[in-house]
């Protein structure tokens, strides 16, 4: 699974816990491996002070069930989280925190800055015609994935599932 931005935000929920998933009647079993892009994971402190926010997460009781980095048990699928340094639409420092608070509750979570990315470029990366702004993005979701790949393939041997990456 790979998010971007708002979609960054949603794979890290249902990668964080089962509640979520749950809701469709799933278990976040099915995610073999995730990559969060430029991923807003903890932003408790804005919803008070924007309208839209508070109108989009509804009832204040549950907004920390809205961020990762709380919800975040430790038992979420391997996560890559990368960010571009000169991202000014969504901080870089929410990346390194969801990668520390699932590595402290003992899961798996790598973090890779790119000093050249900004919050939309990273995304571009994947484009031939923009890979060359920062080939490392690919190249570092793809080994990421690959060896995510080979391990879910072990370990799900009996269920007839093999993931697939495209390039």
């Amino acid at each position: 699974m790979l998010g971007h931005s708002a979609g960054a935000h949603i794979t890290a929920l249902l990668c964080a816990s089962d509640d979520h998933m749950a809701r469709v009647g799933a278990t976040r079993g099915l995610i073999r491996a995730a990559v969060g892009m430029s991923g807003p994971y903890d932003f408790l402190d804005w919803i008070p002070t924007d309208e839209r926010m508070q109108a989009a997460f509804g009832d204040s009781s549950r907004w920390p069930q809205t961020q990762p980095v709380l919800t975040a048990d430790g038992l979420n699928p391997p996560m890559l989280l990368l960010h571009g340094e000169r991202d000014d639409l969504c901080t870089p420092l929410h990346a390194p925190a969801l990668r520390d608070a699932i590595v402290q509750r003992g899961g798996e979570a790598q973090f890779k800055w790119y000093p050249k990315l900004n919050h939309f470029n990273i995304l571009g990366a994947f484009s031939r015609f923009r890979r060359w702004i920062e080939p490392r993005v690919v190249q570092d979701v793809k080994a990421f994935l690959e060896t995510h790949r080979s391990s879910a393939a072990k370990r799900d041997a009996t269920d007839g599932i093999t993931p697939e990456i495209a390039t």
